[in-house]
């Protein structure tokens, strides 16, 4: 049986406000950009697995009676990407914040290419469903960025 995964790309404070709206999908995963931090167990019948560097916003995935894990080399200064392997398929809930990411240090990066040479392995173990807000197009690239968006295309995604 396929999963049913809805994906809300919108912004979404207060989740816990509107949750109710999503409840309706019935759905089995659904992935959530700028969403605040909440308990695990917050939401009736789900599992809320979220990172972020401020309370305020972040990225979580809402899982409801799937099994899954957040991979052992899970990196917190990408950010925001948030991995899960589950029995079928790999999922990588992303909400790119490319060059922005350096406003919370040296070490966070925020670009999709980065992030996905760093998960490389998590991608190539099993099907792997990358999905969220990017952030970028390939109208926007430039000839002298070094981390373009079409480039991912090259990267085998």
């Amino acid at each position: 049986m396929v999963p049913c995964v809805s994906k809300l790309d919108v912004f979404v404070q207060n989740l816990k406000d509107k949750f109710y709206l999503l409840d309706k999908f019935n759905a089995d995963i659904i992935l959530i950009q700028e969403a605040e931090q909440l308990p695990l167990k917050f939401f009736p019948n789900y599992i809320y697995q979220w990172t972020g560097l401020n309370d305020k916003k972040g990225v979580g995935t809402l899982f409801k009676n799937k099994e899954y894990a957040v991979p052992a080399n899970f990196n917190k200064d990408l950010i925001y990407y948030l991995p899960a392997s589950l029995t079928d398929f790999n999922l990588i809930n992303v909400w790119a914040y490319g060059h922005r990411a350096s406003k919370f240090g040296s070490e966070v990066i925020g670009y999709p290419l980065d992030a996905f040479k760093y998960y490389e392995d998590f991608i190539g173990v099993k099907k792997t469903i990358i999905l969220g807000d990017f952030n970028h197009s390939v109208i926007w690239d430039a000839k002298m960025n070094n981390n373009k968006f079409i480039d991912i295309e090259f990267f085998g995604i």
